[in-house]
């Protein structure tokens, strides 16, 4: 039944992210091509994009660790971003289409994934066993890639063949129909909800020096925000996490700004084509596939502590080619410049997710997922709108230039760490042993979703 349940959950995600990747660069175009859009107004849209996870995540995750049926809770959202993506198209039929209702379609979207996502990362450590989330992970980033792949390929030919990015949106429609047919075909086993407040925080806060602890149980007055503030304390006691979220924030924050200006730079500095763009876009998507799919033997071979921090720091520096292209075959650099660092980025996202499940309890998933990602994602809107802001101040290559080198040297929190001196991460095992992460069968198993270990000894195990 676990094999069985995460086919299905991996198709129906498979499937979504290519209707995601369409929608991801269709709006943009819609923007940028159809309603002609500034540069500043592009910012605004693509931090609007990313929106959701600063604003909802975090009770998001609380939500999620409550509700024992997630399933549905996922087809809802599911439902949601269907009738959305559904809107821009039927709006732009009558003639009413402007900026305002794209900015309002990818901030719904953008509500709904994170609910969505969190939800989704919640229901895989409950499919597949601690030992296999490596090799799980590296299959759903693999399949993530090919959407990303295909998606910005296929945006990019349809808005040339069809000259409309409007009609693109049509195409999501089916995605969202096969994910919602493939979460309701799963046969998931109870999950665990979340215990009584009071006892999740005082085991999290055993592993928090005393200062720290005695704020964490004086700011649990309504019961959501101390739901909240568990899925904080954990992420805080762990000095790995610590670093790992630090550099995600950085990385995103640069990123956010690259990203409201790409498409942009693309067609008004180096005037690409849409389909140029599109098959760019895809090289991004490309590296990330090939990251993932070489994620797991390369763990093995350098160690799982190892590759968190070199993959990212080795795959940084071909960014910076991204701002010296020029117009014609210049267009490649771009296309290096979005490959490699995403590679590096998939392996590291792989080996991240991938650990921060292996140690927290089934109970608290929901609450850490949406944490991490809560503080990652939430440089990206500033990001965007200091991207355009910046692009309009002095210009889009300089602004590439700095997203560029922020994200590359952002790594260097991880090299300055005690990674440097590990193999492998550092674990605790549900039944009290020590344990590490590895991508390759021989590790102890434990049995699905497990949720016996709290996050003191989780935390007590890292460098």
């Amino acid at each position: 039944m676990w094999q069985r349940n995460f086919r299905l959950l991996w198709l129906g995600q498979a499937v979504n992210d290519l209707g995601s990747a369409l929608t991801g660069l269709a709006l943009p175009l819609v923007a940028a091509v159809t309603l002609r859009a500034s540069t500043f107004e592009v910012g605004v849209l693509t931090a609007l994009g990313t929106l959701g996870w600063m604003v909802v995540s975090l009770p998001a995750g609380a939500i999620v660790d409550r509700v024992p049926a997630k399933r549905l809770l996922m087809v809802c959202c599911d439902i949601g971003r269907l009738l959305v993506v559904l809107a821009i198209p039927a709006l732009a039929a009558v003639g009413r289409l402007a900026i305002v209702h794209v900015w309002a379609a990818a901030a719904l979207v953008s509500v709904l994934t994170v609910v969505f996502e969190i939800g989704y990362w919640s229901l895989v450590p409950a499919v597949m066993r601690r030992e296999q989330l490596v090799g799980a992970h590296s299959k759903i980033a693999m399949t993530n890639g090919l959407g990303q792949v295909a998606g910005p390929a296929v945006a990019g030919a349809m808005v040339s063949a069809l000259g409309s990015a409007v009609r693109v949106l049509l195409l999501d429609a089916g995605t969202f129909v096969v994910s919602i047919l493939t979460l309701l075909a799963m046969r998931t086993p109870p999950i665990e909800r979340a215990r009584p407040r009071r006892a999740m925080v005082g085991e999290i806060s055993e592993g928090i020096a005393l200062p720290a602890r005695r704020t964490v149980r004086a700011r649990l007055g309504r019961a959501m925000a101390g739901e909240i503030s568990e899925g904080v304390a954990f992420v805080w006691a762990n000095p790995l996490l610590r670093r790992i979220v630090a550099f995600s924030s950085v990385y995103g924050l640069c990123d956010g700004m690259a990203a409201a200006l790409l498409v942009l730079y693309l067609l008004r500095q180096l005037d690409a084509s849409p389909a140029v763009v599109g098959l760019v876009s895809a090289c991004g998507a490309v590296g990330g596939t090939v990251g993932a799919a070489l994620a797991a033997p390369l763990s093995r071979r350098l160690g799982t502590a190892r590759l968190l921090w070199l993959a990212p720091l080795a795959c940084g520096a071909p960014a910076l080619l991204i701002p010296a292209a020029w117009p014609g075959h210049g267009v490649w650099l771009v296309a290096a410049g979005v490959f490699v660092p995403s590679f590096g980025m998939v392996i590291f996202h792989v080996l991240q997710i991938s650990y921060r499940q292996a140690i927290c309890p089934a109970a608290l998933q929901g609450r850490m997922n949406a944490t991490v990602r809560w503080i990652i994602r939430s440089g990206r809107p500033p990001g965007a709108i200091l991207g355009g802001l910046l692009g309009t101040g002095i210009g889009l290559r300089p602004t590439l230039l700095l997203a560029a080198l922020g994200s590359w040297l952002s790594a260097v929190v991880l090299w300055r760490s005690d990674l440097r001196g590990l193999k492998d991460l550092p674990l605790t095992d549900h039944v009290g042993g020590a344990a590490t992460l590895r991508s390759k069968d021989g590790a102890r198993p434990d049995r699905p979703g497990g949720t016996g270990e709290s996050s003191r000894r989780g935390a007590a195990a890292l460098p």
